[in-house]
C-alpha cells in the first residue's frame, strides 16, 4: 500500500467534493430549463389550436425544442386532463350503470316513465361532476403556466378554449359541454353546474395574457394524414368561427408541409420576444 500512495488518484476529501459538484446537476437533470435565459415579462402565453390532423403536438415539439436550446421553455397540454379521475371513471359509470339502466327502462316503460326521472338526474349529476372537474383542471392549468410566464418561461400551450367557439359550436372540444349533453337542464342544481362550466372557461378565454396560432388545415388534407373525417369537419366547423381581427390570434396555413410551417411559426414567436 504505501509504495502505491504516490499513485493514488485522489483522497476521501477529492471525492466527496466531485459527488458534490455532480450532484448540483441534478436539478438541471430534473428540470432541462433550469440555468438557460429568461425572457423579460410581460410576454404573452403561445396556444396552438387547429383541427386533428393540423400538427399541433407536433408543432409544440418542434418550437419547444428550438427554443429551449438556449431559453427557459415549458408546454403543457389543455386537452382532457390525464391522471383526473373524474375525466375516466365517472364516464364508465355513467355510461355503464346510469345511461344504460336509463335506455333499458325507456324501453320497457317509455320515455316519459316516472320511473325514468331519478336516473337521468343521476346520470346528468355524474356528467356535471365530471366536466366541473375537467373545467377546473384547466383552469388551475392556465394558472401554472402563468406562474412559468412571469418567471421569464417562454409557455407553450397545445389546445386551448377560444370563446367563439365555446358559444358558437355544439359540444366544443375544450369548452364547456354540459350545456349540449345534459337531458333535465331545468333541474336547479344542474343548472348550477352549466353556469359555473361557462363561467370557468369564461375567465380563462377572457385574459388577454395569451397569443393564439391557428393551425388552419383542410378537411381532405387532414383525413389524408390519416384522421376521422367527421371530427376533422366538425372541428373545422368551430374554426371557421374564430375572429381572426383580434391583435391576439394569428392564422398559419397548416396545407403546407411541416418545415414550412415550422419555419412561419418561429417567425411570428421571435418578433413577440
Amino acid at each position: 500500500r504505501k509504495e502505491l500512495k504516490p499513485y493514488k488518484q485522489g483522497n476521501f476529501t477529492s471525492h466527496f467534493i466531485y459527488i458534490i459538484r455532480k450532484l448540483k446537476c441534478i436539478p438541471s437533470i430534473i428540470d432541462p430549463s433550469k440555468g438557460k435565459k429568461t425572457i423579460p415579462t410581460p410576454h404573452p402565453i403561445f396556444a396552438f389550436v387547429g383541427a386533428p390532423g393540423a400538427g399541433k403536438s407536433s408543432t409544440v415539439k418542434h418550437i419547444k425544442k428550438w427554443l429551449s436550446f438556449q431559453i427557459a421553455t415549458k408546454s403543457f397540454y389543455m386537452g382532457l386532463p390525464i391522471g383526473n379521475i373524474f375525466s375516466y371513471n365517472i364516464p364508465l359509470l355513467n355510461y355503464i350503470f346510469f345511461n344504460q339502466l336509463m335506455i333499458w327502462l325507456s324501453k320497457i316503460f317509455g320515455k316519459n316513465s316516472p320511473l325514468i326521472t331519478p336516473f337521468i338526474f343521476m346520470r346528468d349529476l355524474a356528467l356535471s361532476i365530471r366536466w366541473i372537474c375537467v373545467a377546473k383542471s384547466r383552469l388551475k392549468l392556465y394558472g401554472k403556466m402563468k406562474k412559468y410566464t412571469m418567471k421569464g418561461y417562454v409557455v407553450l400551450c397545445d389546445r386551448f378554449p377560444i370563446k367563439e367557439i365555446n358559444y358558437g359550436m355544439k359540444d366544443p372540444f375544450e369548452g364547456p359541454k354540459l350545456k349540449d349533453t345534459v337531458i333535465n337542464k331545468d333541474n336547479k342544481l344542474v343548472k348550477y353546474f352549466i353556469n359555473k362550466e361557462i363561467e370557468i372557461y369564461d375567465t380563462i378565454s377572457n385574459l388577454s395574457d395569451h397569443f393564439i396560432i391557428v393551425l388552419d388545415v383542410d378537411t381532405d388534407v387532414a383525413v389524408s394524414r390519416g384522421r376521422n373525417y367527421e371530427i376533422v369537419k366538425r372541428k373545422n366547423y368551430g374554426i371557421k368561427l374564430i375572429d381572426y381581427n383580434k391583435p391576439n390570434i394569428v392564422k398559419i396555413d397548416a396545407n403546407k408541409s411541416h418545415d414550412e410551417v415550422i419555419k412561419d411559426i418561429k417567425k411570428i414567436i421571435w418578433e413577440l420576444l
